[in-house]
């Protein structure tokens, strides 16, 4: 079985910002394929993905950040007061008295 070696608590919240962030923006590139499939156009999908991507731009990149943040941020927060909802392994569990 293989142990990690000590994990800082650095590293969970910025894969959860990450997972927050790219969840956000697969979601709205699905969408825009979803949408570039429905609606009537003229000649080949990819231009047409294209098009409903560079209109999502605009305002999914930003809050696909806001989002990221919030995941990372509200991750921090249960790891703080209620790391035993997480059901991390104890590993990953910060000792009693450890600065996050």
């Amino acid at each position: 079985m293989f142990i990690p070696g000590p994990v800082t608590v650095a590293e969970p919240v910025l894969a959860a910002m990450a997972a927050g962030l790219i969840s956000d923006w697969a979601t709205y590139a699905m969408t825009s394929f979803e949408l570039s499939c429905g609606l009537p156009h003229d000649g080949s999908l990819g231009p047409m993905f294209l098009t409903i991507l560079a209109a999502f731009v605009p305002t999914q990149v930003p809050l696909g950040i806001a989002e990221g943040i919030l995941t990372g941020a509200a991750y921090r927060f249960m790891l703080v007061r209620r790391p035993e909802l997480l059901g991390l392994p104890s590993y990953l569990q910060p000792a009693v008295g450890e600065e996050l």
